[in-house]
């Protein structure tokens, strides 16, 4: 992202945080913040804050040489009372439970392998057996 695309970002964002907090979620408004953080290559979530009401996250989608940059994007957002800012995802309570259109998900049945190979990359292979009834990207977005 470049430094004048977030201070732009980020005065927009001022302007209309409030229709952007996480129990009045506006389809317009997060189409137009989904097209500027993922236009970056980053990944966002708006959720109930730690200490305040709400949280604002841009991620670096689990690549590492992106984190410098979503922190840089982070260090400059504005102090707004009611929201706090993170530049990679955080810790959640009841990670495991999910409802996807009404279908709940348990992930503390799935398994994992994690694969390392030699040129440093990381993979991931989980079995979730309890989500064969979910479309492709649904699926995506559970095991996220």
């Amino acid at each position: 992202m470049a430094d004048k695309k977030f201070i732009d970002f980020w005065t927009w964002f001022t302007e209309n945080s409030n229709h952007l907090h996480s129990d009045t979620y506006d389809t317009t408004f997060l189409s137009k913040l989904d097209e500027t953080i993922s236009s970056s290559g980053f990944t966002w979530e708006i959720g109930p804050g730690i200490t305040r009401k709400n949280s604002f996250t841009i991620s670096p989608t689990g690549d590492k040489k992106l984190l410098e940059q979503t922190s840089r994007v982070i260090k400059s957002a504005p102090a707004l009372d009611n929201w706090e800012f993170y530049s990679s995802k955080q810790p959640k309570e009841n990670w495991h439970k999910a409802d996807f259109d009404g279908i709940k998900v348990e992930a503390a049945t799935w398994t994992y392998v994690l694969l390392k190979y030699p040129d440093n990359k990381n993979e991931i292979l989980i079995q979730a057996d309890n989500l064969k009834q979910l479309d492709t990207s649904t699926k995506e977005l559970a095991v996220d």
